[in-house]
């Protein structure tokens, strides 16, 4: 008997209502199955911190599920309780400020930016309850490099944004660095002695006000460091995003180059700026982001005021210490290997040994330095790289530089190249090196090897006589050059599945980091090379070259 109109009407609508209700179910499911990350505290933290992450769908239990900060995975032991709407952990030693993002077996949330407190100016949470006060100074005479004690009480446990400053050479303050910060208590404050620094006052700066800790006695055995009178210089710095695709990321970071300021040379100070609020600042980088809305084609532009001093060292070689505090890690860091010095070539070593000589950096140093100039003459158009260059007997200054610092390193000297510019006599700010070594209780000492091998030939002619402003080579730098970055500081990469840029521009030792959210979007940067606003008259002395030689072995 046929099933009646009716009947099969109804049969038919409940099947459609359960295929919707189905598939509705289906999209609930799928939707909640990807973690959200709606809060974190604290936003600013500081390794071994607590922080708890709320939110929704991150599982009942973790299981396989992790959370990540700044690309690195929290381990096992990191995590102190795991539900599906909040999860606790105690922050590792090796954080740094980047995105969190939850990772569960389906799927990954959004990431949500937080931030070291070591990377960003603090200002303090609450004023000291008790006023600060100095007991001493242990040892009392203290050499550069050396590691000295600063007793008292209420300092505060941990730093947020105080800071030791020194007397300077240049008679510019000598602010104490991360890197030079061993330890930070409420009584006790251990740091080594940066570079530059001389007898004088000492300080404890806090946001709005300092407070004086005492005089100090600071030794350079050896040497005697001798800045001239600085140069003001006005430059513009651009970097261009182009979007070339009809995509436009979500996301897009920048990591933007900040020269440090040192006794030779002032810091950046900004005249004007076109470009994003900072996040994250660190010691040589800003970390700036854009929305989608934010047009983060248009880039960055930046007017800076900066000033250039000559520097010279005099040595009494019989006071200079012989040995390294290899404990340390700048000795380890700036005596690392590394394939950009070469420093596995056959050539390389058999220079290193005969350049070096026991006890005695200075000698090593001075030797590292002749053979640079004897085994690579000065070129702008030669091989970047290290093994071309000594191939061809011709390269650049970075060549040059890499070389010399190759050379030291395998003789156990801390050496780095610096990176930066030449301000040539008709203004134009060609990219150059040059090298800086480390000598026991001096500090930082300048070699210009691409100097002495062609260079100042090549880009000025000859100075004026006995006109120390125009004279770069061992131990003594002119002040024709703009510092853009000593060493390597490398930018923090946010998200593992993002696109990056790396630009190869040599304008500063990390080059610029670009980085952006969206599977379908590509992004160029384009890097504008520095211009200098205004030639500075005293520079207009020196004798320009009237034709670059063709050979400069010639």
């Amino acid at each position: 008997m046929p099933m009646p109109r009716s009947r099969r009407s109804v049969i038919i609508v409940f099947l459609l209502f359960s295929l919707v209700v189905s598939a509705l179910l289906v999209l609930i499911v799928l939707r909640t199955d990807t973690p959200e990350v709606i809060e974190v505290t604290p936003r600013e933290f500081q390794s071994g911190d607590v922080m708890t992450i709320r939110g929704t769908s991150f599982g009942d239990a973790r299981g396989q599920s992790y959370v990540s900060i700044a690309g690195r995975r929290v381990t096992a032991s990191g995590y102190l309780s795991w539900s599906d709407s909040e999860i606790r952990l105690r922050v590792p030693d090796f954080s740094v400020s980047g995105l969190l993002v939850v990772h569960t077996a389906r799927d990954q949330s959004a990431g949500l930016l937080v931030r070291h407190r070591d990377d960003v100016p603090q200002a303090l949470e609450t004023a000291p309850r008790q006023q600060i006060r100095f007991d001493r100074f242990q040892p009392g005479e203290p050499a550069v490099g050396d590691v000295v004690e600063v007793h008292g009480r209420n300092f505060g446990n941990v730093r947020h944004g105080r800071m030791i400053v020194f007397s300077g050479a240049a008679g510019t303050p000598v602010h104490a660095r991360e890197e030079d910060i061993e330890l930070w208590s409420d009584r006790v404050i251990r740091l080594r002695v940066p570079d530059g620094a001389t007898s004088g006052p000492v300080s404890l700066d806090l946001p709005g006000s300092d407070f004086a800790l005492g005089e100090l006695e600071v030794r350079t055995p050896g040497a005697v460091r001798q800045y001239g009178e600085p140069v003001p210089l006005a430059l513009e710095l651009f970097a261009r995003f182009t979007v070339s695709s009809s995509a436009v990321p979500t996301d897009l970071w920048l990591w933007w180059p900040a020269p440090r300021g040192r006794q030779a040379q002032s810091a950046f100070e900004v005249i004007s700026a076109h470009a994003p609020d900072a996040l994250v600042r660190r010691s040589d980088m800003t970390l700036l982001e854009w929305r989608n809305e934010s047009q983060p084609h248009r880039g960055v532009r930046q007017t800076v005021r900066t000033s250039r001093a000559p520097v010279a060292f005099e040595f009494v070689p019989a006071e200079i210490r012989s040995t390294y505090d290899r404990s340390s890690s700048t000795f380890q860091r700036y005596t690392a290997r590394h394939d950009r010095y070469a420093m596995d070539e056959t050539q390389v070593n058999t220079a290193a040994r005969a350049v070096f000589v026991q006890n005695n950096p200075l000698t090593t140093a001075r030797r590292a330095f002749d053979a640079a100039v004897r085994d690579i003459a000065f070129d702008p158009e030669g091989p970047e790289d290290v093994v071309s260059a000594l191939e061809e007997g011709r390269g650049t200054s970075e060549a040059i530089s890499r070389y010399m610092t190759g050379l030291l390193r395998l003789s156990l000297v801390p050496a780095r190249v610096v990176r930066g510019v030449r301000v040539t006599s008709a203004g134009s700010l060609p990219l150059y090196s040059w090298v800086e070594f480390l000598l026991p209780g001096i500090g930082w000492v300048p070699a210009d090897a691409a100097a002495a091998a062609g260079a100042d030939a090549y880009y000025f002619g000859e100075a004026p006589d006995n006109d120390t402003r125009f004279v770069s080579g061992f131990a003594r730098l002119d002040a024709r050059r703009i510092e853009l970055g000593a060493g390597h500081e490398y930018a923090v990469r946010l998200r593992p599945e993002s696109a990056v840029i790396v630009h190869p521009a040599g304008l500063t030792q990390s080059s610029f980091h670009a980085e952006w959210i969206s599977g379908d979007a590509t992004v160029d940067l384009t890097i504008a090379p520095v211009s200098l606003l205004e030639m500075p008259d005293v520079f207009r002395l020196s004798r320009p070259a009237a034709d670059p030689p063709a050979d400069p072995e010639g």
